[in-house]
């Protein structure tokens, strides 16, 4: 096992933390960092380290737009990846630490050591000592992340068991009809495919689509929205099965996505359930009233 720094930046680093993956472009860097190796996260421009993960993969080629720069640009620029689990969470100041780390030789210009070379770990791709390890490891426990407060739900109230990402595109699915409208799951387009889609006639475009976070990079889900406003101008819903998830994609909406954030709107499960319910209830009622 060895230990490997690594920068990225503040919008990659999100994708860090919420994917738990790490990926880069270059195939000599894959032979370096094996299953079991640690890595540690500097984010740049905060001269911090903030996260400390474990490689629990090897290295697998993947084709899915997740990470900014590559969103940004619609290409994949990194291709091999790998799956981490977090270690630890939190901040540690690499200035305050420069002094007392090993692998900083030239104390009067500690910024070469965080470099990103070529793909590659920072450090000029050389692991890490154990004991800077530590150091490192132990600041961070000093400055945790705070995590969200748990969303207490009233003392009356039953738990039901959440709703399944299927049962929430079939909902969706009946909804369409309901209004009138004509309705696809998994619908294809490009490289693609959408949980669910609204068109006025079958063989349309679709006019608003759905896309059901319940897993994996918000990021992404994001961008496969992006792409169907691009090419259809329709409007967006993302639907968001936690707290966490729906903050962050307001943060996105607001920044990296800002281009479809007015076209964007994010629902949770219980008002996709609630507006089902409510429908199915007075169906019968509309189709003799209208």
């Amino acid at each position: 096992m060895q230990y490997w720094l690594w920068s990225a930046t503040e919008e990659n680093w999100e994708t860090v933390k919420n994917g738990k993956v790490w990926a880069t472009y270059n195939k000599k860097v894959i032979a370096q960092i094996k299953k079991g190796d640690i890595l540690i996260f500097y984010v740049k421009g905060t001269l911090r380290f903030k996260g400390i993960f474990r490689v629990t993969s090897e290295w697998y080629e993947t084709k899915e737009l997740i990470w900014s720069d590559e969103i940004r640009e619609q290409k994949k620029k990194y291709p091999y990846q790998i799956s981490l689990e977090m270690i630890q969470l939190g901040e540690a100041n690499y200035k305050d630490l420069v002094p007392k780390l090993k692998f900083v030789e030239k104390k009067y210009a500690p910024q070469v050591y965080i470099y990103g070379t070529g793909g590659g770990p920072v450090n000029f791709r050389r692991p890490i000592d154990e004991s800077d390890y530590q150091m490192i490891l132990t600041e961070i426990k000093k400055n945790p992340t705070p995590a969200l407060p748990p969303v207490s739900e009233p003392a009356t109230k039953l738990s039901l068991p959440p709703l399944t990402h299927s049962e929430l595109i079939t909902m969706l699915v009946e909804l369409a009809e309901m209004f009138g409208k004509s309705a696809e799951r998994e619908y294809l387009a490009g490289p693609y495919r959408y949980d669910a889609v609204w068109k006025r006639v079958k063989v349309g475009n679709p006019t608003k689509v759905f896309e059901v976070h319940d897993k994996g990079v918000l990021d992404s889900a994001l961008a496969k929205l992006k792409h169907a406003y691009d090419i259809w101008s329709a409007d967006l819903f993302l639907v968001v099965t936690k707290h966490e998830d729906k903050e962050r994609a307001k943060l996105l909406l607001a920044g990296s996505f800002h281009e479809i954030g007015d076209v964007t709107t994010l629902i949770q499960p219980e008002e996709i359930k609630d507006m089902y319910e409510y429908k199915k209830k007075f169906i019968k009622l509309e189709k003799v009233l209208r």
